[in-house]
């Protein structure tokens, strides 16, 4: 019984690990595509002056 319960709470870990991951990613992901970065914005702008 003591194998299944701490087999358990390590996939419960490894879940919320991988949960806790793909979450920040996504969120990266949204705030670096809906805020260009300065260095984006100097780019277009150096092309519009070409």
């Amino acid at each position: 019984m003591a194998a299944k319960s701490h087999t358990r709470k390590a996939f419960l870990l490894c879940n919320y690990v991988l949960l806790g991951a793909s979450s920040s990613c996504i969120f990266l992901t949204l705030s670096l595509r809906l805020l260009p970065s300065p260095c984006g914005r100097r780019r277009r702008s150096v092309r519009r002056l070409e």
